[in-house]
Order: structure tokens, then C-alpha cells, then sequence
């Protein structure tokens, strides 16, 4: 029998990085969440390992989570959800979020009042999963990030460069503030912008018109480049409509970039007392809080990344085996 059985994506870094974690410590069994319609009889088949495990931990609360916690309840097995943003999050002004759409919010409620514990990964987050539902259980752990990968290069020169990464797609446009991006760069046109992230070419010839010379749109880069375009710039911006936590931005800071975020959801509760934080949707706040970053001296830069190393992947390794130790024992 298994200690462990872990529900993740291997494409996404932070899932990633717990299914990594949780492999050092318990005897696990790794299932790879579908990847489209015809790989759920692959998904549903592998579910089946969950009788002879101790433990499940599923990233999300959505309809993976769902199979997930069928078959853990028909063999009395503990599980473990990790409340990430969508499942929990409700924006209707952009359709954001699971419970604003009736099959979806079946799934998830049933996911979040069943589960044996709920991990949210800020405080923000925790709110929104209490404003859903009373879970059995709730464990806040913030999520984490390598600081010892993402470093500020040795005596490297900022180059006055704006960055942001998110995917550039219909749902990002204004979830992760691209548009606000835009609206930024086209305002301080003197300044370069430039905006990491797969995109597709046909998405991007519809953007072609509004977008500004002064910004660049990379797609998708390997991580050195990214560590790269994170050492290199002076300021990182989220103007996001919601984060739940906002991994990209903790990056950003542990390289010396200075954050220009929203006042949304979990941003204010990562940059606290470091970064600089603007009303959602005030262009003037936002152009002067950019301008304000970009003056920010070497002592502050130092301060900054101080604050990242606060979201340590070790942080969230020691309580994350609590939690499973806790299941399993």
C-alpha cells in the first residue's frame, strides 16, 4: 500500500513543485491530471489506485477532484484539496470563477464541503473558500517559490524594462490585466514594456492594433531566458483583476524587481510593505506607481527580495508533510 497518492499537473510549476516535494518524503503514486477529452478513461482508470493508498492530495477543487474524491469515499481515504483560484474565485464581471457556472459549481461545492482538508495557498484565498462554503477542515499555506533559482544577478545593471508574465488568451486579457499592461505601455510610451507568455498567432493578429511600439510580446520563454528578463528589468507589474496568490510576482521580487500590483485579492498580501499597490482600473495610480518603482535604490531592491524569501519552498514543504503525516498516521 501506498503513503500517497498525488493528483497534479506536471506542466504547471507550483503543482509541480508539491508533487516533487511530496515524493522526497511518502512512498507516492503519481497521476497526471487529463489533459483532454480522450485522456479521462486514462485518468479515471489510474483513480482506481486510491484503495490501496493511505492518502490523497489533489490540486484545485474541480472535476478531477471530483473523481478524485468519489473513489477516495467509497474506500475510506483521507484527501487532501488545494484551493488554487478558480474552483474558490467568483468575478462576474469576467465570468471568473467555478461557481458562477452550474455543472462547475456542482463539482467544486461538493469538493470543498467534503473534503477532509482544504489547503488555500494565501489568505485571500481563504477567504474566498469561506465565502463558498465551511469547509470540514482548512489549512493555510502560503505557496512557495525556489529562492535560491531566482536570484538577482551579481552586480547586474537594471535596464529600466517593464515586465509581466501571464499566457496572453482571451481569459488573461483582463483576469491577468493585459489590457491594462497595454494601457501602460501606451501611456509611458518613453519606456520599454515587455509581456512573457505563450500566445496564439491568431489571438495576437486580433491585439495587433492596440498594442503600443514600445511593447513587446515574447511568447512562451525557457526558464533561463525568464530568469534573465527577471534580473535584467526594474519593475514588475500585475494589474490583475484577481490573484490568488501570484507566484510570477514573488519570482519577480526574489530577482530585485521592484512590484507594481493592483489592489486585488492576494496582491497587496505578497508585495505588503515592499511593493507598490494601486487602485484596479486607475491608470493615473498605476503610470505613478510605476513611475515610483522605477527609482527605487539598491537597499530597497535588497528588502524586496527579503520579502520573497518569505514564500520559501521550504516553508511550504515542512507544512505540507504535517498535513499528510497527520492523514496517513
Amino acid at each position: 500500500m501506498s503513503d500517497l497518492v498525488v493528483i497534479a499537473n506536471a506542466s504547471s510549476s507550483f503543482e509541480r513543485n508539491d508533487r516533487e516535494t511530496l515524493n522526497r518524503h511518502f512512498d507516492v503514486v503519481n497521476i497526471e491530471k487529463p489533459s483532454g477529452k480522450r485522456d479521462w478513461l486514462r485518468f479515471l482508470n489510474e483513480l482506481r489506485q486510491i484503495k490501496d493508498t493511505k492518502a490523497v492530495f489533489v490540486w484545485f477543487a474541480g472535476w478531477p477532484a471530483y473523481f478524485a474524491l468519489k473513489y477516495a469515499k467509497r474506500s475510506n481515504v483521507p484527501i487532501a484539496v488545494v484551493t488554487g483560484g478558480y474552483d474558490v474565485a467568483r468575478i462576474p464581471e469576467i465570468g471568473y470563477g467555478a461557481t458562477l457556472h452550474l455543472k462547475e459549481r456542482m463539482a467544486t461545492m461538493r469538493v470543498l464541503r467534503q473534503a477532509d482538508v482544504c489547503l488555500p495557498v494565501s489568505m485571500a484565498n481563504r477567504f474566498e473558500l469561506f465565502s463558498r462554503c465551511t469547509p470540514k477542515r482548512s489549512n493555510f499555506i502560503y505557496n512557495g517559490v525556489d529562492h535560491n533559482h531566482f536570484v538577482p544577478k551579481v552586480n547586474g545593471e537594471r535596464n529600466g524594462k517593464i515586465i509581466s508574465v501571464g499566457g496572453v488568451n482571451r481569459k488573461n486579457y483582463q483576469k491577468k490585466g493585459i489590457d491594462r499592461f497595454i494601457e501602460a505601455a501606451r501611456a509611458l510610451s518613453d519606456l520599454q514594456f515587455i509581456m512573457i507568455g505563450g500566445y496564439r498567432q491568431d489571438y495576437m493578429a486580433g491585439l495587433a492594433r492596440s498594442i503600443p511600439k514600445n511593447l513587446i510580446f515574447t511568447g512562451y520563454l525557457d526558464d533561463p531566458e525568464l530568469l534573465q528578463q527577471y534580473q535584467e528589468a526594474s519593475v514588475y507589474l500585475q494589474p490583475s483583476i484577481h490573484e490568488s496568490f501570484g507566484v510570477s510576482v514573488v519570482e519577480a521580487m526574489l530577482c530585485g524587481c521592484v512590484p507594481v500590483v493592483s489592489d486585488r485579492w492576494a496582491l497587496p498580501e505578497v508585495v505588503e510593505g515592499v511593493g507598490r499597490v494601486f487602485p484596479y482600473g486607475d491608470l493615473y495610480a498605476m503610470i505613478e506607481a510605476i513611475k515610483s518603482a522605477l527609482d527605487a535604490t539598491d537597499n530597497e531592491r535588497e528588502h524586496i527580495r527579503e520579502r520573497g524569501e518569505y514564500f520559501s519552498l521550504e516553508k511550504r514543504e515542512q507544512q505540507l508533510i504535517k498535513v499528510i503525516k497527520e492523514m496517513i498516521e
